[in-house]
């Protein structure tokens, strides 16, 4: 529970901090809800067991698993999943209180918040690395620990069917020791996976800060230097030919000293923009500084 609400603080943090991005706050707030499903089971350390704290237990869950996958469709903007994840987890909230309270099957009530979790954890993991700005390392490790505790919610939802609608004694203990011991390992497992993910985020967000020029957007000396030698590279490797354009604005001291900084500003963000519109994919625009800008052309 304490564990819980440290890494929804910690999210919340980085929402916060961090220019608001919409995933940490739907992975702070699936936080949350873990801290609010382990605070029930502290009250009754008798789950599982039919009733009100599990009716109130799995919802709470169902908030963790669906808010888990919401995050990652919002970090990748993933476009083949739903943005809207709540239909679907009103229907699995439904079939589990059917389950539960019409039914009272205990194996079936079990086993389908595992399975769900299973599903949802394996889509998070193929949303991770389906992104092709994400395919670093960081995300295949994301993806593979996601994965394992995907899979190994699946074994859980076997044993928790095998209970029957009763409870068999053995498969029950089973059951339960099983998600006592994976449940958690799952949630800190992929909190710190998650975390890494935004850092990774962060990181890649301050070096192209670092490379980029802050009033056009185009690259600069240091991402010249960085991104110029790829090129060159790569068309002696392929013997193609490469060109390289040095230009600057004209009487350009004059747009500033007649009609100020600003509009000097404005005129510097117009060419830029007409340099980066007519470029082809692997054309590079570079504003040098002042009014010079260079273009590398393979």
């Amino acid at each position: 529970m304490f564990t819980s609400a440290i890494f929804s603080a910690t999210f919340f943090a980085a929402w916060y901090s961090l220019g608001r991005p919409p995933h940490a706050l739907s992975w702070s707030l699936a936080f949350l809800a873990a801290t609010i499903q382990w605070a029930i089971n502290v009250i009754n350390p008798n789950y599982p067991v039919f009733g009100e704290s599990w009716i109130a237990v799995n919802p709470m869950a169902l908030f963790v698993i669906t808010l888990g996958l919401k995050g990652h469709i919002q970090r990748t903007n993933c476009a083949w999943l739903p943005k809207n994840l709540w239909p679907y987890a009103l229907m699995v909230a439904g079939a589990m209180i059917y389950a539960t309270v019409g039914l009272e099957h205990l194996g079936l009530a079990s086993a389908i918040l595992p399975f769900t979790a299973g599903i949802t954890l394996i889509l998070s993991a193929i949303v991770i690395l389906q992104n092709p700005k994400t395919r670093e390392s960081v995300e295949w490790i994301a993806a593979l620990t996601i994965s394992l505790f995907g899979f190994v919610q699946f074994l859980i939802t076997v044993v928790a069917f095998l209970q029957g609608p009763t409870g068999h004694p053995f498969y029950s203990n089973l059951y339960v020791m099983s998600s006592l011991i994976a449940v958690p390992a799952t949630y800190v497992g992929i909190a710190v996976t998650v975390i890494l993910m935004i850092a990774a985020d962060l990181f890649k967000e301050l070096k192209d800060q670092a490379i980029r020029d802050n009033l056009t957007g185009l690259l600069n000396r240091r991402g010249l230097a960085e991104h110029a030698a790829q090129t060159y590279a790569l068309t002696q490797r392929s013997d193609i030919p490469v060109s390289v354009i040095v230009a600057d604005l004209d009487h350009f001291k004059s747009v500033n000293d007649k009609f100020g900084h600003a509009v000097g500003d404005r005129a510097l963000q117009h060419i830029a923009d007409l340099l980066r519109a007519d470029r082809r994919a692997d054309d590079l625009v570079i504003r040098m500084g002042g009014e010079e800008f260079v273009l590398i052309l393979p």
